[in-house]
């Protein structure tokens, strides 16, 4: 879980590198993932968490925010499920 201050941070790291993809590890409830989002404009965003209820509440979030962007939310062990989807 962040503050306003940070998310406001990643919001405009996001937006001054421009970044691709974005994997957040840890991605919670979605509260992050929003500053993170929020920018992406072609590429794609994916959260991991091990939390499936979080998981939930985080992709419907988004889900309602940004409907058109692409992104995916995994639940699990990050150092299981990243080997598994980079092949």
């Amino acid at each position: 879980i962040i503050d306003l201050t940070t998310g406001r941070f990643l919001e405009l790291a996001c937006l001054l590198t421009g970044p691709k993809n974005i994997l957040e590890i840890g991605c919670g409830n979605g509260f992050s993932s929003y500053f993170l989002i929020k920018n992406l404009e072609s590429g794609n965003y994916t959260g991991i968490d091990l939390n499936q209820d979080r998981v939930k509440r985080a992709e419907r979030f988004i889900r309602s925010k940004f409907p058109k962007k692409q992104f995916k939310f995994l639940v699990g062990d990050a150092l299981k499920l990243i080997p598994e989807n980079t092949a």
